[in-house]
């Protein structure tokens, strides 16, 4: 499958509007990050869509397990869940590509195909070839069903689960309400299309 945008040109605080704001709102992500409740490894991926953020928690001996956070959010949506799941999961929570979070982005996520590019290089950077579980929360998990039956093969996929989706988002909104206090206005600026199509699915100020 082809790349289907460009590689852009980024800065040293790319994607962030500046520097200081840079330091600003990495400062909080890992002030929040600290209250993560179980023991964790941080690794960044390289792919063709840019460096991804990826927080490992649980057993290497356990199934793996990877998570996608809903819109205008990152992998620490995951925090109230992460204990219970790292019992029986290696977890892979994952800042995606498009969104807020550690994850750079260097080519624009335009359409499911470059999606699944990504996602596809990422669970191969890694190295989870068979038997994946994948999670995905309110709009990653209408991403996830996407790529699942349409694109992304098969044979890598154990189990899918879509938590908070299109019927469910009114509910799921209430539920991660405390989004936005990750999301300070010194935030990263999320390509203009993913901008255009979450504006109506980010969390109730």
């Amino acid at each position: 499958m082809s790349l289907g945008s460009a590689e852009i040109r980024v800065s040293a605080h790319h994607p962030f509007r500046s520097a200081k704001a840079k330091e600003r709102y990495l400062k909080l992500y890992d002030m929040r990050a600290k209250e993560w409740p179980v023991a964790s490894e941080t690794r960044m991926a390289d792919t063709a869509y840019g460096p991804t953020f990826v927080r490992v928690s649980g057993s290497a001996s356990t199934p793996p397990l990877v998570l996608l956070h809903g819109v205008s959010g990152n992998s620490l949506q995951w925090m109230p869940n992460i204990e219970a799941l790292s019992k029986s999961f290696r977890v892979y929570a994952v800042d995606n590509i498009y969104d807020y979070g550690r994850s750079v982005y260097t080519r624009i996520i335009k359409n499911p195909d470059d999606y699944v590019v990504w996602l596809d290089e990422l669970l191969g950077a890694l190295g989870l070839r068979d038997s994946i579980h994948l999670m995905g929360l309110s709009y990653g998990s209408q991403r996830l069903l996407l790529i699942l039956t349409a694109i992304l093969r098969p044979s890598l996929i154990a189990v899918v689960v879509a938590v908070a989706d299109r019927l469910q988002r009114g509910r799921a909104r209430s539920r991660w309400s405390s989004a936005p206090s990750l999301l300070p206005a010194a935030g990263p600026r999320r390509p203009r299309p993913a901008r255009r199509r979450s504006a109506r699915f980010a969390p109730a100020p």
